[in-house]
């Protein structure tokens, strides 16, 4: 269940010093689930079920926008995932 996996997500999200994270509510379609910042560097979180999910066109066209902006989007269905990509990206 998505729910599930951003539950983990934001408990793991509220343990990173100096950031700030919040799920997301209205926008675009295909914005990602999970806004906020790590020093200064805008991090999206797209949440997929555990099973995996697919990314629509709509999410992967948001996301693309975002990097070009200068955005780490990362499609996850799991914490691991995240936290692999902030260290790889020295948010952590």
């Amino acid at each position: 269940m998505e729910r599930h996996v951003r539950n983990a997500l934001n408990a793991f999200l509220k343990k990173i010093p100096n950031s700030k994270f919040v799920p997301y509510m209205k926008g675009e379609a295909g914005t990602p689930d999970i806004t906020g910042s790590i020093k200064g560097r805008s991090v999206w979180i797209e949440t997929k079920t555990e099973t995996g999910g697919k990314v629509s066109l709509k999410q992967k066209a948001s996301h693309i926008e975002w990097r070009r902006a200068g955005a780490l989007v990362i499609v996850t269905s799991d914490t691991a995932t995240v936290k692999a990509e902030l260290i790889k990206n020295n948010l952590i």
